[in-house]
């Protein structure tokens, strides 16, 4: 059972009035070492009591019941459940501004990597809550902001070739505030001037979605830069949506240009599953709270009968970090399965951002993204113990237990 206390999924600490353990550092050896831990979440749906993670080179090597490592593998026993990191998508509070040019509508040069700092606090706080990799999206509201940056949160190495190229779909670009110190309004990442042929931004584009959507049309049938690798399958798309409607036309542009990737989407997203599932496109949905509309749930239910993958979307400057657990939550308390709920936060996000050879799952040939928990992860009472990226144990991580 999922315990859906918004006290204990944001505010939870120890509790336990012991003074939290630092974890021991991981030993360094050729042979790697061993983590045995109670319980094992294989993140494939299985369970192994107990369970072992050999680990070398900052890779999975092997996993189960018995493990035949190296006689010089180092071995550590560990007490809690132990499972793959989370991964976390959408973040737009922790890459800077590389995108943020208030002269240009569509800028598909733009390289995330340049405005991203692998040392910002953000990223310890995420892989405190058991985040261990992040997709981080462009703070812009351009037509095309150019590329996003996928993050480990412990180490912040940044996860070779896993780059997409994000379009906006909704009326996020449109959106606009008054200056009245000049009678001009500024959009939220270009600025617009009102004229007698309506609103405009400096390079002449009606902000309109029939004008964005031609100016997307050209660059794709001039195929030249990142559209041009788009179009042949060689980048990935983030394609971003709102509502119901903005997720359709996203969906027919993918259609047409044959465009694999992601789509960020909202609460309505789950009436054009079948859709989303023939487009072959991950999910990622939208914020999630407490108050939120229960369609959003319910897309998760309709996108998981339909086996699209998908994960959810995190806001980390608005809200805490362990609100991505309550995500899951929200939608196993409206009927989601247990697999299907922590798919959401593992595998399943993974798969819906490419990564899935990468991250999500205790598998062989995947990086070493480990977290130690108090009790099974599914549940929102248990806490954080112990967190490894790339097999380098995290330090500063509060643990009741851990290593004996």
């Amino acid at each position: 059972m999922f315990a859906l206390s918004l006290t204990l999924a944001l505010f939870a600490g120890t509790g336990s009035g012991v003074a939290p353990k630092a974890p021991a550092a991981t030993t360094v050896a050729p042979a790697g070492f061993v983590l045995e831990a109670d319980h094992v979440h294989t993140g494939a749906g299985s369970i192994l009591e107990p369970g072992k993670v050999w680990i070398r080179n900052g890779k999975i090597e092997a996993v189960g019941t018995e493990v035949k490592a190296p006689d010089g593998a180092v071995r550590i026993k560990v007490e809690g459940h132990l499972s793959a990191g989370m991964v976390a998508l959408g973040e737009t509070s922790l890459l800077g501004y590389e995108a943020a040019d208030t002269t240009r509508f569509i800028m598909p040069e733009a390289e995330g990597r340049l405005g991203f700092d692998p040392k910002m606090p953000g990223l310890q706080r995420l892989a405190k809550e058991g985040i261990t990799t992040v997709v981080l999206t462009p703070p812009s509201h351009s037509l095309a902001a150019g590329r996003g940056v996928i993050a480990k949160t412990g180490t912040g190495r940044i996860v070779a070739r896993a780059e997409s190229m994000h379009m906006a779909f909704d009326s996020e670009m449109f959106k606009q505030r008054s200056d009245p110190s000049n009678g001009t309004d500024i959009g939220g990442g270009f600025i617009v001037f009102f004229g007698a042929s309506g609103a405009v931004n400096p390079n002449g584009y009606r902000s309109s979605y029939p004008g964005a959507s031609a100016l997307l049309e050209e660059r794709m049938a001039d195929g030249k830069g990142a559209f041009g690798h788009l179009g042949e399958g060689k980048l990935r798309g983030w394609l971003r949506s709102g509502t119901r409607a903005e997720a359709s036309r996203a969906l027919s542009f993918a259609k047409r240009h044959k465009i694999q990737g992601t789509l960020e989407a909202g609460a309505r997203v789950g009436d054009l599953a079948p859709q989303v599932k023939a487009s072959g496109l991950g999910v990622a949905l939208g914020t999630f709270s407490e108050r939120a509309p229960h369609f959003s749930s319910q897309s998760a239910i309709a996108l998981a009968r339909e086996s699209v993958p998908f994960g959810f979307c995190l806001n980390a400057k608005a809200r805490h970090a362990s609100a991505l657990r309550l995500s899951a939550a929200l939608c196993r308390k409206a009927g989601l399965s247990e697999r299907d709920a922590w798919a959401a936060l593992t595998s399943g996000a993974a798969s819906a951002t490419g990564i899935q050879d990468v991250v999500g799952e205790l598998a062989p040939g995947r990086d070493a993204d480990l977290v130690l928990w108090t009790g099974a992860p599914t549940e929102l009472t248990s806490q954080v113990m112990r967190v490894w990226v790339d097999g380098q144990a995290i330090a500063g991580i509060n643990a009741k237990k851990g290593a004996k």
